[in-house]
């Protein structure tokens, strides 16, 4: 028994088959499809591609461009993710942006931009549960920060530093997801597909959470495509 490919009136594949040697239909050909085809043909000597490439990119740009923006809206989600310090994958983006919303608040009252007394009892309980006074100053100076004022103006030191850190890393990172988006949909309009396959598993290899460095070096890969 032998592996067979049958072929249709037009050097199209049908399928493959096994028959005796000898016993095979006359549309049977040895020669077994090799190649990266999406249709392949055989020609009467080898196998090439039997789609056009209008008919090819047709087939391919709304499969990738699904797969573009899935993959944006990743990035962004890292890049919130990130820019927070929230590394908990059952955080949902929703979830990720109300926080991000109620700390933008937080900082207002920080920058006296707002006097909202919910907000600043808020900032009083955090205080209450999670920053007394030596642990405060610590992470202030870890931060390179010196302490002053009130125990209460030193968590607005924390809150301002920290909001606009984290503001400062999360537009690094959505301009590189802007990039990715602009530079893959580009490779649709050109048809280049296996650049395009690599660049999204460089993007899907993307922590939940990641460095500055790391999200940079990243890029680079996807850059140097």
């Amino acid at each position: 028994m032998k592996l067979y490919t049958l072929l249709d009136d037009f050097g199209y594949v049908i399928n493959a088959a096994f028959f005796n040697e000898g016993e095979q239909p006359v549309n049977a050909i040895p020669e077994l499809v090799t190649g990266n085809f999406v249709k392949a043909k055989w020609n009467g000597s080898q196998w090439i591609e039997g789609m056009t490439e209008a008919e090819i990119k047709e087939i391919n740009a709304p499969i990738y461009e699904k797969e573009i923006v899935s993959i944006y809206s990743m990035l962004c989600e890292r890049a919130l993710r990130s820019s927070m310090g929230k590394g908990y994958e059952y955080d949902t983006y929703q979830k990720l942006k109300q926080q991000q919303e109620e700390y933008a608040e937080m900082y207002a009252v920080s920058i006296g931009t707002s006097i909202e007394q919910t907000v600043i009892d808020g900032i009083q309980d955090e205080i209450d549960m999670d920053y007394p006074l030596e642990v405060l100053e610590a992470e202030l100076i870890s931060y390179g920060i010196t302490p002053t004022g009130s125990h209460l103006e030193k968590m607005y030191q924390l809150i301002k530093f920290k909001y606009e850190y984290g503001e400062v890393i999360y537009n690094i990172y959505i301009r590189y997801a802007v990039s990715f988006r602009k530079k893959s949909r580009s490779w649709v309009a050109s048809s280049l597909w296996s650049k395009l396959d690599t660049g999204f598993n460089i993007a899907r290899s993307i922590p939940l959470e990641l460095s500055t460095e790391e999200s940079e070096a990243l890029f680079n890969q996807f850059a140097a495509l």
